[in-house]
């Protein structure tokens, strides 16, 4: 359970905090049994419920998404969505961030070892990147305010 606390302060680091520290944070998302490794069983359930929220999310707002993105985007980012929520999917997905980041191969990827993931990938920590999605499918709007507001 979150409280109070440990929301603002993730608040805080997502916004302001360095890639490592936002790593570091993600990392701690990934374990989900806090045993300080993150395991191929931990990381497909985490993508898998990740892609799960971002289909609700785009089914609850279809209407705003063909707005904003028009028909034909909306409909591939669906597609892509669908595609990425196959189980052979997201595992080829763990197997390909194992295969770079589990940098000992024992099976389980450290918060070091995720760390030095991110610092060659910082890419990974962007939501719509880590499911493969296209960032044309971003609607401008989203995609002007976030540059205006990183460059102020």
């Amino acid at each position: 359970r979150l409280d109070f606390k440990e929301f603002i302060f993730g608040t805080s680091v997502v916004l302001r905090g360095s890639l490592e520290q936002k790593a570091k944070l993600v990392f701690r998302v990934y374990d989900s049994n806090n045993d300080g490794a993150i395991t191929k069983t931990e990381l497909f359930n985490t993508v898998k419920h990740s892609i799960k929220s971002a289909k609700k999310i785009k089914h609850a707002s279809t209407k705003q998404f063909k707005e904003d993105m028009g028909k034909a985007k909306a409909s591939d980012l669906t597609k892509t969505l669908d595609e990425l929520s196959k189980d052979r999917r997201i595992q080829l997905i763990v197997e390909e961030i194992f295969q770079e980041a589990d940098e000992n191969n024992n099976g389980a990827i450290t918060p070091d070892e995720f760390v030095n993931f991110v610092k060659k990938h910082p890419e990974s920590l962007l939501p719509i990147s880590q499911l493969s999605c296209n960032f044309s499918l971003v609607p401008a709007t989203i995609s002007s305010s976030s540059s205006s507001s990183s460059s102020s």
